[in-house]
């Protein structure tokens, strides 16, 4: 809880803590159902491989994570379904998914 305020505090825009949004008045975002991470077992049950962009471009979204994915050295480390489930859940809700906004 006090990990969600202070962070907030230091200039986050929101938490996924549900409990602490409620209580200290904090935007939240960024939440799901773990059994929607457990439905996804790779990237081939994903409805589309796109994002529209806040510009309003198309981009090929599974492509880009990949790419991200093997400039930071995580390639083959992690599990495919979940980050299959992470990448649906950033093109669903582009606005509201809480992700560091740092380039590689």
């Amino acid at each position: 809880m006090s990990a969600s305020r202070y962070s907030y505090i230091g200039g986050f825009d929101g938490t996924s803590n549900v409990e602490a949004a409620a209580e200290f008045d904090i935007p939240c975002a960024g939440t799901h159902a773990h059994s929607f991470v457990q439905s996804v077992t790779g990237f081939e049950d994903l409805q589309t491989r796109e994002l529209v962009t806040a510009e309003g471009k198309t981009v090929d979204f599974v492509s880009i994570v990949l790419e991200k994915l093997d400039a930071l050295g995580f390639k083959g480390k992690t599990n495919q379904g979940e980050l299959a489930a992470f990448t649906a859940y950033a093109q669903a809700f582009p606005d509201g998914f809480l992700a560091p906004r740092r380039h590689v």
